[in-house]
């Protein structure tokens, strides 16, 4: 990675002292260049070279479930079964006596593939239809959902409320939380530097709510 990006930063330097301007300008703009068209790369990578992904392969045959609520429902249940990344992060709340409720009737809500509203006892799961755009996508909105499941039966959610004094103030500051674990972990199991840019981007909103509520 070093190597390459310093050829690049080279490579830009000499285009630009050949072209009259100046090779510091240029060798700056070609590092930048280098650095980004990396990234870009890495995070090609990180999206189709990941965990769940491979564990999802050979369920792609369900993608025809996903056209209605009671294939919808069906195929959740089997990825939670199966799949040992969904069945771990299932287990974690279903041990603690945590019940999980699902709503599969789809319809758009914005950009949001998925809501999952709780407490201590209960947490519902609303997905849309962004989500059933293919195996992969449903398998990894499934994976973020029970992260989200796991905080409000854990009573970690409802924490993060009264550490802010309570509500309805406190809310917003236990949901920034929330997203930026649950797109930690989202990270850890694929690999796509998108979570991981969502789940320091929702710890900088959370850590700012908490400088005006937190006690």
């Amino acid at each position: 990675m070093a190597i390459a990006i310093a050829v690049g930063g080279l490579s830009g330097g000499l285009s630009s002292a050949i072209a009259g301007g100046k090779f510091s300008a240029g060798f700056r703009q070609g590092l930048i260049t280098s650095g980004l068209n990396h990234v870009a790369h890495a995070t090609y990578k990180g999206i189709h070279e990941n965990k769940l992904r491979n564990q999802l392969d050979k369920y792609s045959h369900l993608d025809i479930m996903l056209g209605d609520e009671w294939g919808r429902e069906r195929a959740f249940q089997i990825l939670v079964d199966k799949v040992p990344i969904l069945r771990k992060e299932y287990l974690k709340s279903i041990q603690m006596g945590g019940k999980i409720s699902i709503d599969m009737k789809g319809g758009l809500e914005g950009s949001i593939r998925a809501i999952t509203n709780g407490d201590p006892e209960h947490a519902k799961i609303t997905f849309y239809d962004l989500s059933f755009k293919d195996i992969y996508t449903f398998g990894e909105t499934i994976h973020h959902e029970l992260v989200h499941v796991y905080h409000h039966v854990s009573g970690i959610y409802q924490g993060w409320i009264n550490k802010a004094g309570g509500e309805p103030r406190g809310i917003l500051y236990a949901k920034f939380m929330s997203e930026h674990y649950a797109y930690a972990e989202s990270y850890k199991v694929t690999g796509n530097l998108i979570w991981k840019f969502e789940s320091e981007n929702n710890l900088i909103d959370a850590n700012n709510e908490c400088k005006v509520w937190c006690k």
